[in-house]
């Protein structure tokens, strides 16, 4: 499946950044807001003017890419957009903002190198949007990379860390405002598998201070294997969204073994893992990508990948209710 990730990326982001764009005007990560005015509503709850962007603005939309990373910038006001253009046409990372009604094709100084299935978060502590790791779309080996950048709206700076985790790809990254940190989970390691191909899974837990990673030490932690129906499931490819009804970050996996895919929740209280029930679809072993809907005041779930097969895809929508998944339009509507 991790052949097709990039892939995945690119069709699932761009659905949800459009979805976004257009159906709610405005994405923000981990949350979805409604925008009807040109203000920002921050962290704190206090509504500032949205700053003004480079005239440099366009009405022309960002390149095709072979890897796209959305995230929303809060300090800024808008989506900022990361496309790896190396698989189209060699050219080099190219970062661009959206503010709700044109692109702006921003040229930093800085810009980290080209890569796919990244971990990125805006952090309301720094207000700077933090990103780390993933995989090199450079080289034949497409080595794993552990480095962190920060973007402060105008520039792109690598931070140089005393500690950081091991290089690793598909972590899943968010914003805890219960402890005001940014929590990294799991992702996918440079190590295979002993006599596999696959590499395995990591389920270390992580904060990023600011200036530097700390490694947490839970006293449990979501685990990478389990028995479903006398077959052992791998989970994998974490994606984790803060709730702020239950003040808790809830984190989402998925697994398969031969005849079974199936998906598992976990809460995080800021000190412990704990294992929170979900019951019912989505049954995609891929868990696609969640959001925190202010408006509905829910967890969201975009499944993409089908159970029958790794390269279909479906842009179901899926509402957490308690413990159980509601299906939901294209819009959003039960």
């Amino acid at each position: 499946m991790r052949n097709y990730r990039w892939f995945r990326r690119l069709s699932v982001q761009a659905i949800l950044g459009l979805a976004c764009l257009l159906a709610f005007a405005a994405c923000t990560s981990p949350a979805i807001t409604q925008k009807a005015t040109p203000t920002v509503t921050q962290s704190n709850g206090t509504p500032s003017p949205s700053p003004t962007l480079s005239p440099s603005a366009t009405a022309a939309a960002p390149p095709a890419t072979g890897n796209t990373t959305l995230v929303y910038d809060d300090q800024m006001g808008a989506v900022l957009f990361l496309g790896d253009t190396h698989y189209i046409n060699n050219q080099p990372e190219q970062t661009w903002i959206w503010d709700d009604s044109v692109w702006t094709h921003m040229h930093p100084a800085h810009e980290p190198s080209n890569r796919s299935n990244v971990s990125i978060a805006y952090d309301p502590a720094t207000k700077q949007v933090v990103m780390f790791g993933g995989i090199s779309s450079l080289g034949k080996n497409t080595p794993m990379l552990s480095d962190t950048w920060t973007w402060d709206g105008t520039d792109w700076t690598q931070q140089h860390p005393a500690t950081s985790p091991p290089a690793r790809d598909d972590a899943a990254l968010t914003y805890d405002a219960a402890t005001n940190q940014l929590v990294l989970f799991g992702g996918g390691s440079n190590k295979p598998l002993i006599g596999g191909l696959v590499p395995p899974p990591l389920n270390d837990t992580w904060v990023w201070t600011g200036s530097n990673w700390v490694q947490l030490h839970p006293q449990t932690s979501p685990n990478l294997f389990n028995m479903v129906n006398g077959q052992q499931v791998l989970y994998s490819y974490p994606n984790m969204v803060y709730n702020p009804q239950s003040q808790q970050i809830f984190l989402l996996f998925g697994g398969d073994s031969q005849n079974d895919k199936v998906q598992v929740g976990w809460s995080w209280d800021g000190t412990n893992w704990s294992q929170a029930k979900v019951n019912g679809p989505p049954t995609s072993a891929d868990t696609g990508d969640l959001l925190y809907d202010v408006k509905m005041q829910a967890v969201l779930e975009m499944t993409d990948i089908l159970p029958s097969t790794s390269i279909s895809f479906d842009t179901t929508l899926w509402k957490l209710e308690g413990q159980t998944w509601v299906k939901l339009d294209e819009w959003g509507l039960s």
